[in-house]
């Protein structure tokens, strides 16, 4: 796999360093959304609708998913035509994070013996950035 040309191939480093940057910021507030979804959604579901919690869980996760999906789709990398591989890479990323940070806490508790605590650091750190050059290179490549 070849790494995407950037847009402006012939543009100064500065230019180009700035328009990551602004991207990077589009990713970070798209998935600050993506998240306030999951929190206010999975609440309400909880607390307003009387749905058990894991069921609240999982479709606020679904609705999260959505919002990070066109958000990161129209927003940060600005796909002009999304299509079904778009999807199908970007819920094979999702599932892939969400076993990572399963994984992560059984291997800091269980194998490691360190509070819960320190897998999700782990995941916080390492997920979103993994997601964003992830989405750039294959989820959202032009093709």
């Amino acid at each position: 796999m070849s790494l995407p040309q950037s847009r402006k191939a012939d543009a100064p480093l500065g230019s180009q360093l700035a328009e990551t940057a602004t991207e990077v910021s589009r990713f970070t507030v798209v998935g600050i959304l993506a998240t306030l979804t999951y929190l206010i959604a999975s609440n309400a579901m909880m607390f307003l609708a009387g749905m058990n919690p894991v069921i609240a869980s999982v479709g606020a996760y679904l609705l999260g998913m959505i919002v990070s999906f066109f958000g990161q789709s129209r927003i940060t990398f600005r796909v002009g035509q999304v299509s079904l591989s778009h999807y199908y890479r970007f819920a094979v990323l999702s599932f892939f994070g969400l076993l990572f940070s399963y994984l992560s806490v059984i291997l800091v508790v269980e194998h490691f013996g360190q509070h819960p605590f320190w897998a999700t650091i782990a995941t916080v750190a390492i997920i979103p950035a993994a997601s964003y050059v992830i989405m750039k290179v294959w989820v959202f490549a032009s093709r």
